[in-house]
């Protein structure tokens, strides 16, 4: 039980480091969406303009967060895959002197 444990620890801590990096990548287009939505709300006062502008300014903003933070975790997972490859290649010279 406590290898089953240490090991979900271990990754629920590298998803959270993931996640987190994910984040800090992010954030300034997240705090600029948020702006500019607010803005929008605000100050335009016609309702045909104001929420199709609104939806669309969001679902742009939306789809530029999700490609940042795909690309974040594709680019991690790639670093470790590589990392767990010459991991293997040094064993398999090790085990086979």
């Amino acid at each position: 039980m406590y290898i089953w444990f240490r090991e979900n620890l271990y990754v629920l801590s590298s998803l959270i480091t993931l996640f987190e990096g994910g984040v800090k990548k992010v954030w300034k287009t997240a705090l600029s969406a948020l702006v500019i939505i607010i803005l929008i709300i605000n100050f335009i006062d016609i309702a045909w303009v104001k929420w199709p502008l609104t939806i669309m300014i969001g679902g742009g903003f939306f789809y530029a967060i999700y490609d940042d933070f795909d690309f974040h975790v594709q680019e991690k997972t790639t670093e470790i895959l590589i990392k767990r490859e010459e991991q293997k290649k040094v064993w398999l010279t090790v085990l086979t002197m």
